[in-house]
This record gives structure tokens, C-alpha cells and sequence, in this order.
């Protein structure tokens, strides 16, 4: 199974609290100190919209499904696949329909409003649905 890469801060509260609780839990991690590893702000920052936000969490999870052929490799890729529906729709989808949404006047809404909430319906069970199909795919593998 893949590790997790966490990258931290030494003074961080939630930073902290995380390192603790998958040392509690006995899961092993790897830990990247922003502040002490050339680079490392640059890449949290570029994950994370320009922010430097901590603690931000990686897992590999491409590795699940490029892991070998062995036993569930199927149901790795058909995981990996539906993740990247789930992506794909979110981003493609309901993102630039909420942020459409957010600049309508409630006073005032457009002519077509029902019919773009329901664009929204449709894309978002899609959505929802390859997030709990990878999720159980990946669960059986």
C-alpha cells in the first residue's frame, strides 16, 4: 500500500494534531518540512492554488492502480478510471455551474434557472456516483 506524504510545518497546530494521530493509529507517513526542504513550498503552493497551506496530504494513488497485475488490478484501474470521471465531471461540470450561480441576483434570477439547477442535478449524481463507484472499486481491490 502506498504512504502517505505530508507535508508539514514544525509549529503548526493541525500539523501536529495529524502527525500525532497516524502515529497513535500506528500508519506509517512521510513528512516533508516546508520550511527546512528546498522546493517544497513551491510544490504545496502549486497544489494548492497558490496557497502554502499545511498540512497537505499526498497519496500516490495512481501507485494503486500501477501496483503490478497481480490480484485486483481490474478493479484498480476501473477505481483510478471513475476518480478521474469524478474529476472530470466536477470540474467540467458543476464547478462553472455554481460559480454561474453565485453571480445570479435572487431577485432577478435568469430565465432558464430550472433548467440550469437541473443541468447541475444531473451532472452531480453523475458525480457523486464514479466517486462511489472508484470508492467501492477500489475497496474490493
Amino acid at each position: 500500500m502506498p504512504r502517505l506524504t505530508v507535508y508539514t510545518t514544525t509549529w503548526g497546530g493541525p500539523c501536529r494534531r495529524l502527525k500525532d494521530q497516524r502515529d497513535r493509529s500506528g500508519s506509517g507517513y512521510d513528512e516533508v518540512d516546508i520550511e527546512a526542504t528546498p522546493d517544497a513550498e513551491a510544490f504545496i503552493r502549486g497544489v494548492n492554488g497558490g496557497h502554502a497551506t499545511v498540512p497537505t496530504v499526498l497519496l500516490a494513488i495512481a501507485t494503486l492502480a500501477v501496483g503490478g497485475a497481480g490480484a485486483g488490478f481490474g478493479f484498480r484501474v476501473a477505481g483510478l478510471a471513475a476518480l478521474v470521471a469524478f474529476v472530470l465531471f466536477s470540474f467540467l461540470g458543476t464547478v462553472p455551474i455554481t460559480i454561474r450561480v453565485n453571480d445570479w441576483d435572487a431577485e432577478h434570477t435568469p430565465a432558464d434557472w430550472k433548467m440550469v439547477v437541473a443541468r447541475w442535478q444531473l451532472i452531480d449524481a453523475f458525480r457523486s456516483s464514479a466517486a462511489l463507484l472508484g470508492f467501492a472499486l477500489l475497496l474490493v481491490a
